[in-house]
């Protein structure tokens, strides 16, 4: 069945009654997912599908007589999907997010091989009760967006339905999200309904003026602050009212009024978290913000963490010096050298910077002496010196040459030598990526190149032949990225990911040094066509877990305790979109890149407590429900189950490059 209006086209399926296409009227492409059950509930059956006069209805009903009536069809410009739950049961029905949600496949599969740049889309979701929204955006980052807006109804939270059976590599799927609507009991011969409206637009619906009547919107300033430090709030509506309530911990919020909007300012003097609410004339939305430590003691409290809890201390051992995972549920270290992401290399060098970058900034003896045992390890067992090759893992085993490893160590060194000034540790920084170039023939995406400090240190140490050699090789990698030669496959052919936010960020970062280091044109014209890409990966929804920070959804199966898939808000590589914002700040002087750098990386140190523990991500989702559609799935290691979310990880497990970038921001 067909709907359509000249802007949208809308297909439905006949038999089930589920939408299976979203297309703009001259384009091709489906922003649904392929036979993905768009707008079924789990537990409701389809007992019709019909059609009259442009609009096509969807009876669900299940065992007990409690049917779902849905409603599709064209308004305007706009496409329309209402959903109305009926109870014609005797007893009530008690509506929980465990019981009920509305699925939205988008075309979230990013499967190599396709025009993932044109052809999928990746969606950004705010379930903010009667401010509730999501769109979507091509993976090239242009307009126009597929915007829903919630027009009648409460959404309190989504889900994800992650169909293990579409994928052999978590990266290449996000799966399905489920909106959950606020939680109520519907007494019997009472219905309730939720009401989507879509269109296609040049505007984002987190920054677009406010259109549909009575429409809500809550902002703030910044969502990341620290104590004392005042955020502005501002309430918008595009209705007149009278009866106004900002409030946080059942605190009223005093605010000042202009026209339909109202502003107030507010402050906390403890760290953590905090909702404020705003409801008016029978709507409620919320925002939420978080209190954080200085980041300098952030850096301190880490330092003294990793010192104190996550060194592995037996003479005689290979490990003797590393730092390693901790469990937090267990105080206890963890190491697993069969699971490359649970070892005593590759991420987890980030804490051995950070303990770095701490006597840095406050020098300590004891911090010192572990740091010294732990390079005593690095040069054991995972890096030559004479050659300059980096291995995988202990015992010098590069039966896996991870290209990813040689910036990591390279990082690792530079800190070194900021830290001490030794001249051997700054020509190895160097050297690790003179062999990384050879190694990818300049064509590979990796995190952590610091060129042009790097460049910069050797020119202050007069090693202008390795600094002339290193900027060559750097600038020939930058023109590969110019002329789309850098591809996304490490040397060994092995993909570990599909299309995702770091390769954009990536490129960000190096063309921006690139124009520092040989200011060309057309490294600013290729710098912003990657910005355009990088902004694709994150909204500005009013949370600091969100607001800036780029989608991730596969890292905690590989570096959590809990295994599972599920968008994570952070993962500590979404700060690697705050580190390209950084740079192209730094190169071009742009205010915006400099506020969503802020904004991404204060959000990314959710993640550290005030005892200097440091989760690697937050599984934001109410819950992820992982499941097999077909028996014959392709071979994985995924495997189905339920795992809730709105939680840290036990495990600190690599998280410390986002403090690291969040340091580079304030340097």
């Amino acid at each position: 069945m067909e709907l359509k209006n000249g802007i949208i086209t809308v297909n439905v399926d006949e038999i089930t009654g589920a939408t299976t296409g979203i297309f703009q009227s001259d384009n091709e492409n489906n922003w649904i997912l392929d036979d993905a059950g768009w707008g079924l509930i789990e537990g409701f059956e389809t007992q019709s599908v019909s059609k009259e006069s442009e609009k096509i209805t969807v009876i669900l009903s299940r065992s007990r007589p409690t049917f779902i009536k849905i409603e599709k069809y064209m308004e305007g410009d706009c496409y329309i999907e209402k959903y109305t739950l009926k109870n014609e049961d005797t007893a009530e029905y008690f509506l929980t997010k465990d019981r009920f949600g509305i699925p939205f496949p988008y075309n979230c599969l990013y499967t190599p091989g396709q025009d993932i740049l044109n052809k999928c889309c990746i969606s950004h979701v705010w379930c903010g009760g009667d401010c509730a929204w999501m769109y979507s955006v091509r993976c090239h980052g242009d307009v126009p967006y597929l915007v829903m807006k919630v027009t009648k109804g409460a959404i309190e939270d989504y889900s994800i339905a992650y169909d293990i059976s579409r994928t052999t590599n978590g990266s290449f799927y996000r799966g399905a999200i489920v909106l959950h609507p606020e939680a109520c009991i519907i007494a019997p011969g009472e219905e309730k309904c939720w009401e989507f409206k879509y269109r296609f637009s040049d505007e984002k619906p987190d920054t677009a003026p406010l259109t549909e009547p009575c429409e809500i919107r809550l902002t703030a300033n910044k969502y990341s602050a620290q104590c004392n430090e005042p955020f502005t709030v501002l309430f918008e509506s595009n209705a007149s009212w009278n009866n106004l309530k900002l409030s946080c911990e059942e605190k009223e919020l005093p605010y000042i009024r202009k026209g339909n909007t109202a502003v107030a300012t507010v402050s906390f003097d403890k760290i953590g978290e905090r909702t404020i609410i705003a409801e008016v004339d029978g709507r409620k939305t919320n925002i939420r913000v978080q209190v954080i430590l200085p980041v300098s003691e952030i850096l301190q409290r880490r330092a003294e963490f990793i010192v104190k809890k996550q060194q592995y201390h037996r003479e005689g051992s290979r490990l003797d010096g590393a730092y390693l995972i901790y469990d937090s549920e267990t105080d206890s270290l963890y190491f697993d050298e069969a699971f490359g992401d649970h070892n005593a290399a590759r991420e987890r060098l980030a804490m051995g910077v950070v303990v770095c970058k701490a006597l840095q900034a406050k020098y300590d003896e004891a911090k010192m002496e572990s740091l010294r045992k732990h390079r005593a390890f690095i040069e054991r067992e995972m890096f030559d010196s004479e050659t300059g090759i980096v291995y995988n893992h202990i015992a010098r085993d590069n039966s896996f040459n991870r290209i990813f490893n040689y910036t990591w160590v390279s990082t690792y060194y530079f800190e070194w030598y900021e830290l001490t000034g030794e001249k051997q540790c700054l020509i190895n920084s160097a050297r690790i990526l003179l062999n990384l170039f050879e190694l990818t023939n300049c064509a590979k995406d990796c995190q952590c190149m610091e060129i042009f400090r790097i460049c910069k240190a050797l020119e202050k140490e007069g090693l202008c032949d390795l600094r002339d050699s290193l900027k060559e090789l750097f600038l020939r990698y930058a023109d590969q990225i110019k002329h789309g030669k850098v591809n996304m496959e490490n040397i060994t052919h092995i993909l570990e990911t599909s299309y995702v936010s770091e390769h954009p960020n990536d490129r960000i970062c190096y063309l921006s040094q690139a124009y520092l280091l040989e200011p060309k044109e057309e490294y600013r014209q290729k710098a912003e066509d990657q910005l355009l890409k990088t902004q694709a990966f994150f909204a500005h929804q009013p949370d600091f877990h969100l607001n800036s920070i780029n989608v991730r959804y596969w890292d905690r199966f590989w570096f959590g305790k809990r295994q599972s898939y599920g968008d994570l808000f952070p993962h500590y590589w979404s700060a690697l979109a705050g580190w390209g914002l950084t740079w192209f700040d730094r190169a071009f002087g742009s205010e915006e890149a400099k506020k969503l750098a802020e904004h991404n990386l204060t959000g990314n140190l959710c993640i550290y407590r005030e005892d200097g523990f440091a989760s690697n991500n937050y599984l934001y989702p109410y819950k992820v429900v992982q499941y097999a559609s077909k028996e014959d799935k392709p071979k994985q290691f995924l495997k189905p189950g339920t795992f809730y979310g709105k939680s840290y990880d036990a495990w600190a497990n690599d998280q410390d490059w986002a403090l690291y970038y969040a340091l580079l921001l304030e340097e």
